[in-house]
């Protein structure tokens, strides 16, 4: 993106040995040899079993904002960009002064879903179901819409971006 901004993905991988046991607990299935998780089983099994997603949830979300409050309190930097699934869900909103929701039409979603990977496109719409991006469209600050292409995409980050250090100027 920018040298000027710090960016935090908040992924699976940060999950520490007494976390991975609880998951395992919960999806015996989805942990690999090496004790890592397993993103394809996890995304089967909560197709099959939608009811686990919410106990997995109260393992991983307190996992997230811990990994964020500590990016958000290291970085100095004044422009942090953080990347988080279920931000609104998970009730982690409150430590952004600036939201953006990207949102993209099912038909586009599933079209680059297929062209990512035909067999799990499904599967990946099913588990979007329950994502509220209505409802949350209203809470962001900015709204960029994900229906062209990634050129398009990134003139609308860089918009936002500048905007924003415009702001804290």
């Amino acid at each position: 993106l920018n040298k000027d901004i710090k960016y935090l993905i908040v992924e699976l991988s940060f999950l520490y040995d007494l976390d991975v046991i609880k998951i395992k607990d919960i999806i015996p299935t989805c942990l690999t040899e090496r004790g890592t998780i397993n993103k394809d089983e996890l995304r089967n099994h909560l197709i099959i079993n939608p009811k686990d997603k919410k106990k997995l949830e109260k393992i991983i979300h307190p996992l997230v904002e811990k990994e964020i409050i500590n990016f958000l309190d290291k970085e100095t930097n004044p422009i942090r960009i953080v990347e988080v699934p279920l931000l609104f869900e998970s009730k982690m909103d409150h430590y952004f002064d600036t939201i953006v929701v990207i949102d993209i039409d099912n038909k586009t979603q599933l079209e680059r879903l297929t062209n990512r990977d035909k067999e799990k496109a499904s599967l990946l719409l099913e588990i979007n179901k329950t994502n509220k991006i209505d409802e949350n469209k209203n809470k962001a600050t900015y709204l960029i819409n994900n229906n062209r292409d990634q050129k398009y995409l990134e003139s609308e980050i860089k918009k936002i971006i500048n905007e924003v250090k415009d702001l804290i100027k």
